[in-house]
């Protein structure tokens, strides 16, 4: 009968101990070692009915982890239990992290398909992401839509080149409608250089206000080019929104006069 609930209680607080985030053999060295106190690997190992190599790698692992202590004698290496408060010093510590991660994780959280979701990136490898996500579009064969001001690509050289190249793509059909200024007007002489039929520029009628940033339609996205300051690129990612985008600019593209 005792032998009967020795193996019970051991299984259930086997069970409970994988609750809290231990893998199974994990568990079972970590009981065995509470039961041993301090031992070495070979006979933790035994008394597990685990191969030795295998204890030995949970136990490095449970030392990782500050479940079991280490000690190296002449002799062998020996390895102790931590105390079990230790256990709910991490439970605390996985709680504390969690609590910290839950906003940013239920700001990700998207199951109502029709929520907008927005995502910020930062400075020239946050813009060329945004890039070569318009890219990506392109390459489906469908039409990308800009309007503003692109004088922040005068700051990444490299970026604007590698844009031009993108773009002397005959197949990509893209409209730009652009201030009307010096910068503009030399971009759009470099762009003319790719004598690319589908990406027509136009600008701005000289009496109106100019843009102070870029933005972008493609798909079912929007992007606000923040340029003041740093460099940001905000993505709305939903589809009635970037419809609305696409017939303002429509209304703004029958206003626009040819660059070229």
């Amino acid at each position: 009968m005792y032998i009967f609930w020795y193996h019970f209680n051991m299984d259930n607080l086997e069970q409970r101990l994988r609750a809290l985030g231990l893998e199974e053999k994990e568990a079972i060295i970590y009981l065995v070692c509470l039961r041993l106190g301090k031992d070495t690997a070979f006979h933790i190992a035994e008394r597990s009915g685990l191969k030795r190599t295998t204890a030995y790698f949970i136990l490095n692992n449970l030392a990782e982890r500050r479940l079991v202590a280490t000690e190296k004698t002449r002799k062998a290496t020996l390895f102790s239990p931590a105390h079990p408060r230790r256990l709910q010093i991490q439970v605390e510590h996985q709680k504390k992290v969690l609590d910290d991660l839950l906003p940013e994780l239920a700001a990700l959280y998207n199951m109502d398909p029709d929520k907008p979701t927005v995502q910020v990136f930062e400075g020239e490898n946050g813009l060329k992401r945004v890039y070569e996500d318009i890219i990506a579009d392109l390459e489906k064969k469908a039409e990308v839509l800009f309007y503003g001001s692109v004088a922040h690509l005068e700051i990444y050289p490299d970026l604007i080149q590698a844009w031009q190249r993108a773009t002397k793509n005959k197949v990509y059909r893209i409209r730009e409608l652009l201030n009307v200024d010096q910068f503009h007007q030399e971009y759009a002489r470099e762009i003319s250089k790719n004598k690319n039929p589908h990406h027509i520029l136009r600008s701005l009628p000289e009496d109106s206000a100019a843009f102070q940033n870029d933005n972008a339609i493609y798909g079912n996205k929007v992007v606000i080019f923040s340029t003041k300051n740093k460099l940001f690129a905000t993505v709305i990612e939903s589809h009635d929104i970037a419809q609305s985008y696409r017939a303002m600019y429509e209304l703004a593209w029958l206003q626009g006069k040819d660059y070229m």
